[in-house]
């Protein structure tokens, strides 16, 4: 438990779901701009079910005029790249159902905050863009947030700690967040500090907080992936030798289940 961070999945959501004051200082520091008013659309989520996976974080935003989806990472890959372009591309089309006029539906920003790796740079934003790289519309942004290079400049003391203290917290685990506290800590952080050390304390959510769901997918699907990998190139192997034997190829996608075209690729090689 002392290892956890607000970068947990279900933390952050377990403390952002039940303080919007929180939420909205953290909002603030990504988008450089102050947010004070946000509108949650899963409002059955905070009730009983925050620590729910599969719940997704999305928001309205008056002052940006955005529906923002928030997905937690702290192992980044492609496939949880995927899943939340996927989210994004959701929630845009369902805006372009809800508008009258293709003008009328509103922007929609995927922001995924990512913990355990430094980017080349803080923020990344990302636009569907043709070969020439214009942009083909602005209404769909995909953000990558690297706390990581965050929590590097309080280590290094840098002079933007207070600009970016919001997403500082987030990559503190409870040591360290409490130093930090002391030192920078407003009203935001304070409190934030205080809700991390309220659910983190309480045993009855320490499985689900010591055992993200994400992960463990990632190991399955990578491991999932070494085994076909392996079991294609060992039939691979089993069909070279079966035509060296001289062994047609319908007996031989038979026993290795590889297509007949991938067979003929093979005794063309």
């Amino acid at each position: 438990m002392k290892k956890i961070t607000g970068l947990s999945d279900k933390m952050f959501k377990a403390i952002m779901y039940r303080n919007s004051e929180i939420l909205m200082s953290v909002l603030g520091s990504i988008f450089d701009k102050k947010i004070t008013k946000i509108e949650y659309l899963s409002p059955e989520l905070p009730v009983k079910k925050f620590v729910e996976k599969g719940k997704r974080l999305d928001l309205y935003l008056e002052e940006t005029d955005s529906y923002i989806d928030i997905e937690i990472t702290k192992d980044y890959n492609i496939y949880i790249v995927n899943r939340n372009l996927g989210y994004g591309f959701q929630i845009y089309l369902d805006s372009v159902k809800v508008s009258d006029k293709y003008k009328d539906y509103k922007k929609v920003h995927a922001v995924q905050l990512i913990g355990n790796k430094r980017g080349r740079e803080n923020i990344i934003n990302y636009y569907i863009r043709d070969n020439k790289g214009v942009v083909l519309s602005d209404k769909l942004l995909y953000s990558e947030i690297y706390i990581d290079n965050f929590v590097k400049m309080y280590y290094n003391k840098d002079e933007e700690i207070e600009k970016y203290k919001y997403l500082i917290m987030l990559g503190l685990d409870i040591e360290s967040l409490r130093k930090f506290s002391e030192e920078y800590g407003d009203e935001i952080v304070k409190k934030y500090r205080e809700e991390f050390e309220k659910i983190a304390s309480r045993k009855v959510f320490e499985p689900w907080l010591s055992e993200e769901e994400d992960e463990e997918k990632i190991r399955n699907t990578l491991i999932d992936m070494g085994y076909e990998r392996g079991a294609e190139q060992r039939n691979i192997e089993i069909a070279k030798n079966m035509l060296a034997e001289g062994y047609d190829i319908d007996s031989i996608a038979k026993v290795t289940k590889l297509s007949k075209e991938k067979i003929e690729e093979l005794k063309n090689a």
